[in-house]
């Protein structure tokens, strides 16, 4: 992925200005929803700080970490003031515990 003088993505950019449709379409062409910003923070940090809850919570269903911390210590949580992004902080795992289930078939005669 591509970055700007500031070493920034696109997803790291889209994330802290809450468009949850660029976000859609990077995840969709393969952006790493780990990648960091030069101070250490991942698209959910700057998700969480923006109050981005769409965006929040469509780096969460696709497996971002929402207890990583950046090169101050902090996390998502931490820059995060509005309720339903704590909440989904808060439930990531079990989010994204379901969005990992796969549906079983089972055939009968």
């Amino acid at each position: 992925m591509r970055r700007t003088q500031e070493d920034v993505t696109a997803l790291v950019m889209a994330a802290q200005y809450g468009n949850s449709d660029a976000v859609r379409v990077l995840i969709e062409r393969g952006a790493d929803v780990e990648t960091r910003s030069e101070e250490g923070k991942t698209p959910v940090m700057w998700a969480a700080a923006s109050e981005s809850l769409d965006v929040l919570i469509q780096l969460l269903q696709h497996g971002a970490d929402a207890d990583a911390t950046d090169k101050e210590g902090q996390t998502a949580e931490m820059q995060c003031e509005h309720p339903g992004c704590l909440d989904a902080l808060r439930n990531a795992e079990r989010m994204q515990r379901w969005h990992r289930r796969r549906p079983l078939l089972v055939w009968r005669r």
